[in-house]
């Protein structure tokens, strides 16, 4: 103990006399920690991910396993009904016959022929056969054959007969050695039996179905009673599973997953149960197991890599650790608390270095950039103020250009209507011309880039009376707005786009006369304008197309869409995130526009352009 205490008597701690062994030591600190814990989390993460997509991979194989084998079953059962309820058939074996010949017509007429067809036509099953009690007939012990008290046939007959349903039985040939799984059935017509139905099933038809799993796998068919009836695991088959870890039915049509523990070795059971289409009271079930070596294994690959890289990582951060702790001496205090003072503002200051080496440079270096620096924080402030002047007048140049992209198309459009007022209906010439000289008149003002809301409803007012006095019979219109939105204010010229593009691209072309519904209401602080009418509408693949051209995320060509293109641009450019537009079109129903924008005041709206 005398020995112990002087040796910690005699400890003194280390002492980092150098800043780059403190950063050194920082710098391994503050990689270590995060880096182990990074590893530990994104092990962990990759482990559960890996069973996850193992566990997912399982499942799909399983779901496809099952529908195969549940279309399977189910035209097996299928086919013995049609045997069983064939009146022919039936009758066939319910008569009694006085001599050969009668037995052998019937044979050779019916039996054989339909038997031969079935045979042809699924060639999974090998044979057909209906045991009866029957002494009359005569049996060939394939298609027809007797049942022999005490023989397994006369057990299989009692146990069908008894059930009243169909059996499902594994057995081998001991001729050929091959699998077989037997459907057996009462030959039964009006609760009158005269006979069994068995369908000998080629057990390598299923075989087939669930086979091609990785090793270590394995799969397996579970009967209504237990059997396993297939298997990847031959050694499985024929035995009952009914009541151990392999049973895994249950009463829905879930997936089931779990795991089995032995003395040999661990594995994940994923099971699936089904029903048949006649039988929905059995459970079937579809299990397959996968070794858990074989998942541990991809999992442990992949940790290998993960833990390379890693380490790779840290041996890059070291060195980048180094290379960043070079040659930093005392003059560093310095320079930062004459930094410090140039943070608060203080520009009259300097370091004086000697020496030739990095430090030495950038107190140089400091120096000039401290006499030099309040020159240019007032030059930036200057570019500053010159840049926001000039992103303005973009602004306004590109506003500009946007509307006089919509006059002369909107002109065009008008002037048409005019020209067909003139030829059609001369008392009507001067209203038509009075709306046009207000459409002058207020395409030419472009003193102010807005306009009241009242103002914007006024001029499309008189552009659907110019364009309903051209086409009376195609289109009705009515415009509502709330009293409180009449004096709100908005870019000008922003929602007869919208209107011209509703008449000309969806009522006019409609068969039959049209309605175009606008509105205009207010919801909390914004005011949502709606433009709805029911002409021929959008197809779907041309409703992508805009909306590709809105998000630009298409080159709109020439002409294309150009209305809607410029409302959606100057609502983006004016509101920003605060404005939507929404378009939505079923072909053969119509259009639905919605614009979804702040409700402004006209100081307001100044203040936003600024």
């Amino acid at each position: 103990m005398k020995k112990l205490g002087a040796m910690f008597t005699g400890w003194k701690p280390i002492r980092l006399r150098t800043i780059r062994s403190k950063l050194l030591l920082s710098y391994m600190a503050a990689l270590a920690i995060p880096l182990l814990t990074l590893g530990i989390y994104s092990m962990k993460l990759l482990d559960s991910s890996l069973k996850e997509q193992s566990v997912s991979v399982e499942k799909q194989d399983l779901l496809q396993v099952t529908e195969t084998t549940k279309y399977y079953l189910n035209s097996f059962v299928s086919l013995s009904s049609d045997i069983s309820f064939d009146p022919k058939i039936w009758m066939y074996f319910y008569s009694s016959y006085s001599n050969p010949a009668g037995s052998m017509e019937g044979y050779y007429n019916l039996i054989r022929p339909l038997f031969t067809r079935y045979l042809t036509l699924r060639p999974e099953i090998k044979k057909i056969t209906i045991f009866t009690k029957n002494d009359t007939l005569l049996y060939n012990n394939f298609e027809i054959a007797s049942i022999t008290p005490g023989t397994s046939e006369d057990k299989l007959y009692e146990e069908t007969l008894a059930s009243r349903k169909v059996l499902w039985k594994l057995q081998e040939d001991p001729a050929s050695g091959k699998m077989y799984i037997m459907l057996s059935r009462m030959l039964d017509l009006n609760n009158v039996i005269v006979g069994m139905v068995v369908l000998y099933i080629d057990e390598n038809q299923f075989y087939n179905i669930i086979k091609g799993q990785g090793e270590g796998n394995q799969t397996y068919l579970i009967g209504p009673d237990g059997i396993v009836l297939t298997s990847t695991d031959r050694k499985e088959l024929g035995q009952n599973a009914g009541g151990s870890e392999l049973d895994a039915r249950t009463d829905d049509n879930s997936i089931l997953v779990k795991q089995i523990k032995s003395e040999e070795s661990a594995k994940r059971l994923a099971s699936l149960s089904f029903s048949l289409l006649q039988s929905p009271k059995e459970r079937w079930a579809i299990a397959k197991t996968a070794s858990e070596d074989s998942i541990l294994a991809v999992t442990q690959s992949a940790k290998a890599y993960q833990i390379g890289a890693f380490a790779l990582l840290v041996v890059l951060l070291i060195l980048i650790s180094f290379t960043m702790s070079g040659s930093i001496t005392r003059r560093i205090k310095e320079l930062v608390v004459k930094m410090r003072k140039v943070e608060r503002g203080d520009f009259e200051v300097a370091v004086s270095f000697g020496g030739q080496d990095e430090i030495s440079y950038m107190g140089n270096t400091f120096n000039t950039m401290a006499a030099k620096l309040d020159t240019l924080v007032r030059q930036v402030y200057d570019m500053q103020l010159a840049q926001k002047d000039m992103e303005i007048k973009n602004r306004e140049s590109e506003l500009k250009w946007l509307q006089s992209q919509i006059d002369p198309h909107f002109l065009f459009n008008t002037l048409d209507a005019v020209l067909y007022g003139i030829r059609n209906d001369k008392e009507e010439t001067s209203k038509i011309v009075e709306f046009l000289a207000n459409s002058f008149r207020r395409s030419i003002q472009w003193r102010e880039d807005h306009s009241s809301l009242e103002e914007e409803l006024k001029f499309i007012r008189e552009y659907l009376a110019i364009q309903h006095f051209r086409m009376p019979d195609k289109f009705a219109w009515h415009v509502e707005a709330e009293e409180e939105t009449l004096s709100c204010r908005l870019p000008k010229m922003l929602i007869q786009p919208l209107v011209e593009n509703a008449v000309h691209h969806g009522l006019t072309l409609k068969k039959g006369g049209g309605f175009l519904l606008l509105t205009v209401k207010r919801e909390a602080e914004n005011i949502v304008i709606r433009i709805k009418d029911d002409g021929i509408g959008i197809e779907e693949w041309r409703l992508e197309e805009i909306r590709e051209v809105l998000q630009d995320r298409t080159d709109p060509g020439i002409d294309s869409h150009i209305g809607l293109k410029n409302v959606y641009d100057r609502i983006r450019l004016y509101y920003g995130d605060r404005g939507t537009f929404m378009i939505n079109s079923v072909y053969g129903e119509g259009t639905e526009i919605e614009i979804k924008m702040p409700m402004l005041r006209e100081e307001e709206f100044r203040c936003l352009k600024s």
